[in-house]
């Protein structure tokens, strides 16, 4: 009982200051009553991460500062040649869409002055023979672009995560990301991302998860995404309370 007494006694005279403090400082009356500024803080709340650092160039920003190429933003819907409308630069009916290409046309110069088809992509041309199906060597040139695109961004990752520079939220993620993509490339399905650390094997339950993560990632949630055939429902985790 002696103890409960001195501490309402304390707890008393700590609640009066606090009171005493708030009547000194300027106030404004309102309808709702009088309202104090409260003066700024004067002690910073300690910070319960370090702080971050700088992300390395990548190997594009590297050229582009010694070319002195300036990155230019470009607009979000381009002119369509094909069919004369304004499109959508990427993403869902985008200009020069494969699928809304019926027919590609041949000239008498292409290949060895013969009646070949010529596709020409952003950076290389494939002259076709005669005979050969341009459309599935167009879809065959995309997925190497993008399989590229995706080896550099984990390349990218990599020395990133070597200097300490990636955040520990990104690290696991990019470290399975990048297990599954090399996986699939016939390499170990481990990514090292320090050099003093040893690899480590990901077992089938931590992929199964980041690959549930990465299905319901997008906007509907994987509602309408495309599944394949006999693929199981992605792993969700669920929250315990």
């Amino acid at each position: 009982y002696e103890l409960v007494k001195v501490c309402l006694q304390e707890g008393t005279k700590l609640v009066q200051v606090v009171v005493d403090s708030l009547f000194n400082l300027p106030s404004s009356q309102d309808v709702d009553g009088p309202l104090v500024k409260l003066p700024p803080p004067t002690t910073k709340p300690p910070r319960e991460k370090p702080l971050p650092k700088p992300k390395p160039p990548t190997k594009w920003e590297e050229f582009a500062k010694k070319k002195g190429i300036k990155k230019r933003k470009k607009d979000k819907v381009a002119w369509d040649e094909q069919t004369g409308t304004w499109k959508r630069r990427f993403g869902y009916d985008s200009v020069n869409d494969d699928k809304g290409i019926p027919i590609f046309e041949a000239k008498m110069t292409d290949g060895e002055y013969r009646m070949d088809f010529l596709i020409t992509t952003n950076t290389t041309y494939h002259v076709i023979e005669p005979g050969e199906d341009p459309f599935p060597k167009r879809q065959d040139d995309k997925k190497k672009r993008v399989e590229k695109q995706e080896k550099n961004r984990l390349q990218n990752l990599k020395q990133a995560a070597k200097l300490g520079a990636l955040p520990r939220s990104c690290l696991w993620v990019s470290m399975v990301a990048g297990s599954l993509f090399y996986k699939h490339h016939f390499r170990p399905n481990f990514l090292v991302l320090r050099e003093d650390a040893p690899p480590k094997k990901v077992t089938k339950d931590e992929l199964g998860n980041v690959a549930g993560m990465a299905a319901t990632s997008t906007a509907s949630g994987g509602r309408f995404d495309r599944k394949l055939p006999e693929e199981k429902p992605a792993k969700k985790q669920g929250k315990h309370r």
